[in-house]
């Protein structure tokens, strides 16, 4: 892996950046951090490293109506992952990412994930060991019609939490 690569090219195509994506990790970290509402796990100003994660592409299918057309109906396909189960470590951060003055989100999120990766393994290199959870997961998929949007969204809840 190029430790800085200098073009955005060069960050998108970082194969582990796309197997972290592909396989589920990058919802786990977005499970731990933003849905498990316990007071016993603090993650800010913490890196999240997910051990496993049980998850699955999965499709849903829906119709959209055109708002100029009401009567013509759009035939979608939303895709979303449906997670079962996800394990994860949690260490402090040693190091914090600098983002480049006009960085757009996708290169903000390439440049979080290499600082996160290399701080645990520094972590790891040391013999150092955070706190693992395993959290169970139901997902749901839902139309948010309040928020005036008709198109699905995936929603988490945790079924249970279980410190290891």
């Amino acid at each position: 892996m190029p430790k800085d690569p200098k073009n955005k090219k060069e960050r998108v195509f970082d194969p582990e950046y796309l197997a972290y994506l592909e396989h589920g990790e990058s919802v786990g970290v977005y499970i731990v951090r933003d849905k498990v509402n316990d007071e016993n796990i603090d993650t800010s100003g913490k890196w999240i490293d997910i051990l496993k994660v049980n998850a699955e592409w999965e499709s849903f299918r829906y119709e959209r109506a055109d708002k100029h057309y009401p009567y013509t109906r759009y035939d979608c396909v939303y895709r979303y992952w449906d997670v079962m189960l996800v394990e994860a470590e949690i260490f402090p951060r040693i190091n914090q990412p600098v983002y480049p003055k006009h960085a757009d989100k996708k290169e903000k999120d390439y440049i979080c994930w290499q600082t996160a990766t290399d701080d645990i393994r520094e972590h790891r290199k040391q013999g150092r060991k955070g706190p693992r959870y395993r959290i169970i997961v139901e997902t749901s998929v839902k139309c948010d019609e309040k928020a005036g949007s008709s198109k699905p969204a995936a929603d988490y809840r945790i079924v249970s939490l279980k410190k290891l």
